[in-house]
């Protein structure tokens, strides 16, 4: 977990990043991720996603991460 809030809160090496998308997995209780996901939605150098299933995105919402990756390109 400290890898995601050191680059989300502010690791240096990210600027040149063109684009950063955080996806939310938002379906189980407990999750430490929320308020990381409430940091990067007010920030205008992000765009972030909520999903209502568990950590495991990949296998829980196949289509929806096929969807968002494509959409990086």
């Amino acid at each position: 977990m400290a890898t995601f809030i050191l680059i989300a809160g502010g690791w240096q090496g990210g600027r040149d990043v063109p684009r950063k998308t955080y996806v939310g997995a938002h379906g189980w209780e407990g999750s430490p991720f929320r308020e990381l996901f409430g940091r990067l939605s007010a920030d205008p150098e992000w765009s972030t996603i909520a999903l209502d299933c568990g950590h495991n995105v990949a296998r829980l919402k196949p289509d929806a991460l096929a969807e968002i990756l494509l959409a990086q390109l």
